[in-house]
Order: C-alpha cells, then sequence, then structure tokens
C-alpha cells in the first residue's frame, strides 16, 4: 500500500473511531411537556420485526466497522493494479470485487474485468515457469515434481459468475477463444493440425463451466446448477458422470434423463469403446467410483465420496445394458490398428469386471459375453489374463475397500507387509538400490495405514540419505493418521519423537495443542509455547518461520486469545524477514527421492495463512487486527491481512439464513 492510501485509510480510521463513543454517549430524549402529554395519542402502526439488514443500520458502531472495511478494500484494489506479484494482482481484485458487490455493483464489475485481464497474464507466466522449472529438475535428477499451478481464470470467472451470470458467460467465451487462439499458434509452430481433445475429457470452456455448476450444486443452488452445465452434459466424461451423480439426489428424474441422453449417444458413438461402458456403469452402479483400463495393460482408479447405487427406472437399467453390450461385443480391429482407449486387455478386463452385473440383470447377454471374455484371453499375454482381483471387484462386492482408499492402494500394491514377507521376497542377486527400494516400498505403504512398522521397515535402508527420508515421511503419515482420529497423546507423542523438520513438528504440536483444548487448556498453552521455540530454530529468513509462527497464533487463539495478540509481533516480524511469504500459500512438503522412483505429498495447512487468524483477531479487535495487516511490509501477507479482516466485518453484517 503506498504512503498516501495507508494516511487516507489511516485517517479514515481515526475518524471512524473518534466517532464511536460520540454515539454510545447520545443522551436520551428530555422528558414531554405537560401539554404534550395531554394530547391524545394517536395510532400508528406495529413496529416492524428486526431483522439483521435493521439491526447493521440502527447500530452505528456496525456502520462504522462496515465504512471503514469498504475503505481498507478499496484503496487495496487501487494498490494492487501496480503489484510485481502477478498471481495477487488477479486474486485481490477478484476478491475485492466479491467483498464490494453488494454495495458497489459497477465498481465490483470493473475490477472484475481487471482481475480477468491479470489473470490471464499471470496463468501465461505461471505455465512458463513451471515448465522451465521441470527442464531443470529432468537435466538435473532424470525426474520432476511440481506443485499445481493456481487457475487463476477459474478463480475470477467463477467469482464473478456467483455474482453476475452474464459477467461469467462473457468470461467463459473470451477463454474459449483464448483457447482457439493458442492451438492455432501451437499448430502453427508444429505445421500439424490442432490436437483433438481427448474423449474423457471436456473443452476448456465447458470444463469450467461444468467446474462452476458443481460448486453451485453442492452449495444447494439446483436450478441456477443446471442452467450452468446444460452446454456441457451433452458429452460423456467423468466430469459429466460427476455432476449427475450428484445431481441425482436432488433431482432424479432430470438426472437421469441426461443420463439417458447420453446412454443413447453412446451407442451411435463409433469411438465408444470398454472405458465408455465403464464410465456409463459409474453413475448407475458406483457414483463416485471410476475405473478405466488401457490398451497397455493399465488400470487405474479414482474416487470421492461415494454414494448408494441408485434405483433406477428398468427401462433405464434395460437401456444401458443393451448399449454396454453391444460396445463389449464389437469386433476389435487388428492389434496394429486399434486405437480404441481400451484395447483388447481394457475390453476384457471391463467386461469381466461387470460380468456379474450381466448375470444378475441381463443373464440373456451375460453368456455372449462370457464367450467374448474368453476369446479376448487368448490374445492376450498369460501375464495379463488374470487382473488385479481388487479393481475386479471395487465397489461391486460388498466389503471391497474403494478406488483410492489406503487399503484399496494396500491391496492392489504387491508390496509385502512384514518383515519375513520382505526377507522372503530378497533375492541374493539383488542390488543394494533394489533392496533399499523394497524396504521404502514397504515403509511408505505402512505410514499410510497409520502402521508404526512402517519406521522398522524404514530402518532396514541402507542408503543413509534414502534412509532419513523415508523415515521423515512415514513419520508424517503417522502424525496425520493420528490427528484424523483425534488421537491428541499420540499425536503429542509422535511430534516429540519424530524425526522432523521444524515446521512439521511445529504443525504436529499445534494440532495436538487444538486436540486438547477443550478438555485441558492449560496443557494446551504449554505445547503451544514449545511449538514457539521450534518455530525460533528456524532460519529467519525461511518462509516457514512465518507459517509456523501463524499456525500457534491461530491454535492459541482458541484458548488464550490475549497470548494470540502477543505472538503476533512474532508473526509479523518473521513476515517481514521472510520475502517469499505469502500468507496464502500454506503446505507440507513431503517426499522422498530414490534412484528409480519418487513419492510426495503436498498437503494443504489452512492454519499456515493468514485469513482465518485475521478473521478471528478482526472480530475481536478490528482496529488492532487493521494496524497488524498495514505492518506487513510485503504485498501478499498485507493483501491477504486486510481481505481478511474486511471480510470478518463484511459477511458479519449480512443477513443470515434462519436455521
Amino acid at each position: 500500500m503506498t504512503s498516501r492510501l495507508l494516511a487516507v485509510s489511516l485517517a479514515a480510521l481515526c475518524t471512524v473511531a473518534g466517532t464511536l463513543p460520540v454515539a454510545a454517549q447520545t443522551p436520551s430524549p428530555a422528558p414531554s411537556s405537560p401539554a404534550q402529554k395531554s394530547k391524545p395519542r394517536q395510532k400508528t402502526a406495529p413496529a416492524p420485526v428486526p431483522n439483521a439488514e435493521a439491526n447493521v443500520a440502527a447500530d452505528p458502531e456496525a456502520e462504522a466497522r462496515r465504512t471503514t472495511a469498504v475503505l481498507l478494500v478499496n484503496s487495496l484494489a487501487d494498490d494492487a493494479r501496480e503489484f510485481r506479484d502477478l498471481t495477487l494482482r488477479a486474486r485481490v481484485q477478484a476478491q475485492v470485487a466479491e467483498l464490494l458487490w453488494e454495495t458497489e455493483s459497477e465498481r465490483a464489475r470493473a475490477l472484475f474485468r481487471r482481475a480477468w485481464d491479470a489473470a490471464v497474464v499471470a496463468d501465461r507466466e505461471n505455465e512458463r515457469r513451471r515448465d522451465e522449472e521441470i527442464a531443470a529438475q529432468l537435466k538435473s535428477r532424470g525426474n520432476a515434481v511440481t506443485a499445481d499451478l493456481p487457475a487463476l481464470r477459474s478463480e475470477v470467472l467463477r467469482a464473478a459468475a456467483r455474482r453476475d451470470p452474464k459477467l461469467g458467460e462473457e468470461f467463459l467465451a473470451r477463454m474459449e477463444e483464448e483457447k482457439k487462439r493458442e492451438e492455432e499458434e501451437a499448430a502453427n509452430k508444429s505445421g500439424a493440425g490442432s490436437t483433438p481433445t481427448a474423449s474423457n475429457e471436456l473443452p476448456a470452456s465447458l470444463s469450467h463451466r461444468l467446474g462452476f455448476a458443481t460448486e453451485l450444486l453442492q452449495e444447494g443452488d439446483t436450478e441456477r446448477a443446471l442452467q450452468f452445465a446444460a452446454p456441457a452434459l451433452e458429452y460423456l466424461t467423468q466430469q459429466t458422470i460427476s455432476f449427475l451423480t450428484l445431481l441425482r439426489p436432488k433431482n432424479a428424474a432430470v438426472a437421469d434423463r441426461y443420463y439417458a441422453a447420453l446412454i443413447n449417444r453412446a451407442a451411435v458413438d463409433p469411438t465408444a469403446d470398454a472405458n465408455t461402458v465403464s464410465l456409463l456403469a459409474t453413475y448407475a452402479f458406483t457414483p463416485g467410483l471410476f475405473i478405466t483400463a488401457s490398451r497397455s495393460g493399465g488400470l487405474s482408479s479414482q474416487s470421492s465420496d461415494m454414494l448408494p447405487a441408485p434405483t433406477l427406472a428398468p427401462a433405464l437399467r434395460a437401456a444401458f445394458f443393451r448399449v454396454a453390450s453391444a460396445i463389449l461385443l464389437r469386433p476389435l480391429p487388428p492389434p496394429d490398428q486399434d486405437r480404441t482407449t481400451a484395447g483388447r486387455f481394457g475390453t476384457h478386463f471391463i467386461a469381466a469386471r461387470l460380468l456379474p452385473l450381466f448375470d444378475q440383470h441381463s443373464p440373456d447377454t451375460a453368456a455372449l459375453l462370457s464367450a467374448r471374455i474368453a476369446n479376448l484371453a487368448q490374445e492376450l499375454p498369460e501375464n495379463r489374463r488374470n487382473p488385479n482381483r481388487s479393481f475386479l471387484t471395487q465397489g461391486l462386492v460388498p466389503g471391497s475397500p474403494p478406488a483410492g482408499s489406503v487399503a484399496a492402494r494396500a491391496a492392489d500394491d504387491d508390496t509385502p507387509g512384514t518383515l519375513d514377507e520382505i526377507e522372503r521376497r530378497l533375492r541374493p542377486d539383488m542390488s543394494a538400490d533394489e533392496r533399499d527400494a523394497l524396504y521404502a516400498r514397504a515403509a511408505i505403504r505402512a505410514g499410510a495405514r497409520g502402521d508404526i512398522r512402517g519406521r522398522d521397515f524404514a530402518s532396514k535402508i541402507a542408503d543413509e540419505d534414502l534412509r532419513r527420508q523415508v523415515r521423515a515421511y512415514v513419520d508424517f503419515d503417522l502424525v496425520r493418521g493420528a490427528r484424523s482420529k483425534g488421537d491428541a497423546q499420540e499425536t503429542l507423542r509422535l511430534a516429540q519423537t519424530s524425526e522432523f523438520q521444524h515446521l512439521k513438528r511445529v504443525w504436529a504440536y499445534t494440532e495436538a495443542a487444538h486436540l486438547m483444548a477443550q478438555t485441558d487448556a492449560g496443557r494446551a498453552v504449554e505445547i503451544l509455547e514449545a511449538a514457539g521455540e521450534e518455530a525460533h530454530r528456524i532460519d529467519p529468513s525461511d518462509p516457514n518461520r512465518p507459517r509456523a509462527f501463524v499456525a500457534i497464533a491461530t491454535r492459541m487463539a482458541e484458548v488464550n486469545r490475549p497470548r494470540a495478540w502477543e505472538v503476533m509481533s512474532e508473526v509479523v516480524k518473521s513476515a517481514n524477514a521472510a520475502e517469499a511469504f505469502t500468507g496464502a500459500d500454506g503446505h507440507i512438503v513431503s517426499i522422498v527421492r530414490g534412484k528409480n522412483f519418487t513419492n510426495s505429498t503436498d498437503p494443504r495447512i489452512q492454519t499456515f495463512d493468514l485469513t482465518g487468524l485475521f478473521r478471528t483477531l478482526a472480530l475481536d479487535d478490528l482496529n488492532r487486527a487493521v494496524d497488524l495487516a498495514r505492518s506487513f511490509t510485503h504485498e501478499s501477507p498485507r493483501a491477504v491481512a486486510t481481505i481478511a479482516a474486511a471480510r470478518a466485518v463484511l459477511d458479519k453484517q449480512r443477513p443470515r439464513p434462519a436455521r
């Protein structure tokens, strides 16, 4: 924030603060005179029932806080045009536009357009940097691991469409134009035609449209969600089936109607194959679970929160089996000409997976499908004729673990589960690297299951650096497991004994304190003090240091608010010393790099971010929170803190629906 704008905001804030005591000391009306008392009382309409908006207008202190918040974000939006960080420039303007929409809709609309222009530039720059980083890692190590890029245009689109559907449509059209232009430029450089969209992918604009529609659906706005989603629902993709799966509990008739249309399109689509059938089967039998197979013998599964299988109308279920059998029984071209996504292996696997459903619901077709499976098996190498059992039954057999779960990953993997089993797998001709890789895989799998034996497996690794990496990786998974179970004592024990970097230990301490806050606030404060000692061991220029103090202050606010305000001095001091700290990218990277493998996790840690902390502080004391936000010297933490403080006030003033 520039000095001039800071002065304006501060002056406005002081003016508002100075008026509050006057409002509080307004004298009561003077007593009525005798003449006034003698007048007959006039009939008046009954007083209206108070509501949230009326309360705001009648409360001068609340109105003053709201005015302060609006001034702050308006000033911040003007500053954002000059931010060096392109990502921050786009996000701040979009977030301020959301906050100002109800009071200054035209300014908010202009801010959304400015945010969009900034997002276009930022997305391109982020992609360029990502490509450079991947190239550098491949050159130096032979493999590459990068964090997901922010989809800034998508963020701005969704924020704008939530406020103004027409503006959302405008951004969607611009996104499609940009996508076509990029494809044409790529085609001109390569001298070839544009690359066709994969059969299981939506065009970019439709994907963003359906993503926003899904958010609306999850928020309960089914009607608007359908209006936004309609153009995308003509395509049979995983994203489309996911949307219809979420829609069905809210409006089964409409969801089934779209599903029936997808079945009819698949029936006449010459490119439809076994993976098409598997997609259609997801909606009807395993909502939330997607399994695909490749020509080369690969299997993949993805799952979200699985729902019970719907009870489809007999005619709709019969249509699925009729079309599914027709696709699975189609003759395949010769192997060297086969361009289907599933090929012989995938067709064999999907048919075998769905055969029990055909036996139950379409026995006349099941015999033909059995013969098809037998014939395809003869064309496959012997090692591909018996697919992984867990993939065949996931979601279809009661008790089978859902795809993507720890249990399913353990079942899919052939990694041994005990030291004895590992010893039996070791061969005399195994290299040291192969032995270490076997122990590492076993340790990582055990840690994912919350099995303490993962530490034993890690201790057998000969390579010192790999052993250290695996032990830290396993310990982090163990802490996450104890935290998810709500086990405060085990979380604390692991925090004290694990081979952790400082930030991970601080996080483990703060989560143990959070779990203990309700039953023993004094002990929770002691644990947070220990976390503070650990945070001070982090290098002052490391952005992990302010992240650590933010987590400590966030959890301290739950048990000792005055002490939390004291910790804020460390938050500001460490944030100003670490230029890379943004206040909005809290995560913990846990990675193992072996000679022939890489494992990584990058979970989002919200307590490392300033947003939740400054919302809490602003509700406690807005003026003090604003002063703290202004004391950040770097663009991003100052912007994140300012918006969080303003949002706490502006969101609080909006009327809330009755429970």
